[in-house]
């Protein structure tokens, strides 16, 4: 006994006093922990995410080209130097045309022609161009269309941003718009029963500007955006003036991507399907699928686990809840089928041409599935992204084959607990939003409607309500605050699906005790691999624009303010009342 009190002793110091030694480590295995990383003149009790990060915080440099710098933006790195050693071992072979090695090496090539682009200047765009005709103004214009449209946080509700409108009925929200000829140029030739429409109020106002405004303006507002759209692949000239407003002075970034970059950026976008089946064959580990299966299943164990523990929830909601959750279809590293870009021409020396054949070609692809059935093997994010998402049409989650890398997730010469503070805590947060404010109100088959009774769903809206009103006390950066109700969605599952990740790990253990591995307990490394993964660097800019705009919550918002609410994590760090990580337990809020 005494000796146990005496390790724990040296594993609390370890991580207070650099000049205390670690205690010893109990197993062979690897920690995952970023070491060099955390800051020891730093109290966890005080700044966990400080101290998790602060000597990385110290020391990294967001590069000149980008607007922020941290585990994100690290394994997007690792994937697009894994991406160019594809590009370059294609540039040493010629490949049979209408191949695929042959469309995205020529796409590519097809943007590093500069020589070319300076040439043509605005040549490939003439004939859109003589469509819209000669305008004047579109500043005015653009003000009105933003008077009328929605903010980012009137987006986020699902009852109101869709309807379902039969085809006849749409002239009357803007009578004075031709929709039929509008579908027919559109090419849905076919009479549908009905359309979905969103912001309708938006409609009715902008067919009173439709009566209004100029046709010579609403020229100038088609001209400008396709040339602003085509920008970065013009000449010099407009892909400077591009980046001078949409980098430099809305993010803050100080010079331009190399062109090779920007090149392989272009390539992914538009033929990442094609790109990713070149990718998962070089980059993703196989072997580690079954790993992978089981940290996923033990956190769908977990969400069983918790919801047991949401008291205040009714039989028939829970019932419900568990009926998604086991619906959920759970999508890793790429999908089963790819697509067929046979018919795709993809030419060396036409890079517009390239760009817009791409886009008619996928555009016509989402065309011919209108009315078809959904594919529930379809995915939405390329392979090579190094992101997830939860689709809740579909209720599936996607893990792509790039988010399965340091410092997300490590193979099994690593103990688990970091993987599981850090891809495990992904895997739970997509899963939270199937659960969250917006995702609750869709059923298992990907339906929107209400399955929860009244009490449920008002009890949760009193805990999403408070997280809110926890989350606005929060700083974005030195006089703004965090925008806790764009970030809602976003910060139910962190919170969420913190706590079930945690759930899951100790479910990983099988009952067995966890090792100490370079002075810290499993719990610790668990909530350090957590707070690794949300290290991030902005430029101020960056942050100050995303505050309106995105999401997500800062880094070291979501690195701190979740774990605040993890009983866990007061258990862990022995964090006491008094300590600024502390919050009273009445104040402490469990989604479930």
């Amino acid at each position: 006994m005494r000796k146990h009190i005496l390790s724990h002793l040296i594993l609390v110091g370890a991580f207070l006093h650099s000049s205390v030694s670690y205690a010893v480590s109990t197993t062979s295995l690897k920690s995952a922990i970023d070491l060099k990383a955390i800051d020891r003149t730093v109290d966890p009790k005080q700044d966990f995410y400080q101290f998790v990060n602060g000597n990385w915080l110290k020391t990294a440099k967001i590069p000149e080209d980008q607007a922020l710098s941290g585990a994100f933006a690290e394994v997007s790195m690792k994937s697009t130097q894994q991406l160019f050693d594809i590009f370059n071992e294609l540039a040493k072979k010629q490949y049979p045309q209408g191949s695929n090695e042959q469309k995205v090496a020529d796409l590519y090539a097809s943007y590093m022609d500069t020589d070319r682009l300076e040439q043509l200047g605005l040549e490939a765009l003439q004939q859109d161009l003589q469509r819209i005709e000669d305008a004047r103004t579109i500043l005015a214009l653009e003000k009105a269309l933003a008077k009328i449209s929605w903010s980012a946080v009137e987006l986020r509700n699902d009852e109101v941003r869709t309807y379902l409108v039969e085809t006849k009925n749409i002239i009357n929200y803007m009578p004075s718009f031709d929709w039929m000829n509008y579908f027919s140029e559109l090419g849905l030739k076919g009479a549908r029963k009905e359309v979905a429409i969103s912001q309708i109020n938006y409609l009715r106002q902008l067919d009173q500007l439709w009566k209004v405004v100029p046709i010579e303006t609403w020229q100038t507002y088609l001209k400008f955006n396709l040339i602003n759209s085509y920008s970065p692949f013009l000449t010099e000239v407009f892909q400077n003036h591009h980046f001078e407003f949409y980098e430099k002075t809305l993010e803050g970034v100080q010079a331009r991507s190399p062109r090779k970059e920007s090149a392989l950026e272009l390539t992914n976008g538009i033929l990442g399907n094609v790109l990713g089946k070149l990718y998962v064959e070089k980059h993703f580990n196989e072997s580690q699928r079954p790993a992978m299966q089981e940290m996923v299943e033990n956190v769908r164990k977990a969400f069983h686990l918790k919801l047991d523990q949401a008291d205040w929830m009714g039989s028939d909601t829970k019932k419900q809840v568990r009926h998604k959750l086991d619906s959920i279809n759970i999508k890793i590293g790429y999908p089963k089928t790819w697509r067929d870009y046979s018919a795709l021409e993809i030419r060396k020396d036409d890079l517009i041409g390239n760009i817009q054949r791409t886009r008619l070609f996928n555009y016509q692809r989402e065309l011919d599935q209108v009315g078809e059935p959904i594919d529930p093997e379809a995915w939405h994010m390329s392979p090579q992204t190094a992101n997830a998402y939860y689709n809740v049409k579909l209720n599936e989650i996607v893990l792509p084959a790039a988010i399965w890398q340091a410092p997300f997730y490590y193979d099994d010469s690593h103990d688990p607990a970091v993987n599981y503070g850090a891809i495990g805590a992904v895997i739970a947060h997509e899963i939270s939003h199937g659960f969250d404010d917006r995702g609750s109100r869709f059923d298992a088959k990907g339906k929107g409607e209400e399955t929860w009774n009244e009490h449920d769903r008002k009890k949760f809206n009193e805990r999403t309500k408070a997280l809110v009103e926890q989350y606005k006390q929060y700083e974005a950066l030195p006089g703004h605050k965090v925008n806790a109700e764009l970030n809602k969605s976003e910060n139910i599952s962190d919170n969420l699906g913190l706590g079930i990740a945690h759930m899951a790990y100790k479910l990983s253990l099988k009952g067995q005790p966890a090792p100490v591995i370079d002075g810290f307990s499993g719990d610790q490394r668990f909530y350090i691999g957590w707070a690794q993964v949300w290290r991030s660097k902005s430029n101020p800019e960056y942050l100050l624009n995303s505050l309106n705009l995105a999401s997500h919550a800062p880094g070291h918002v979501r690195g701190n303010g979740a774990v605040r609410n993890q009983q866990s994590f007061y258990e862990a760090f022995e964090i006491k009342e008094g300590d600024k990580m502390y919050l009273s337990p009445e104040k402490r809020i469990s989604i479930w």
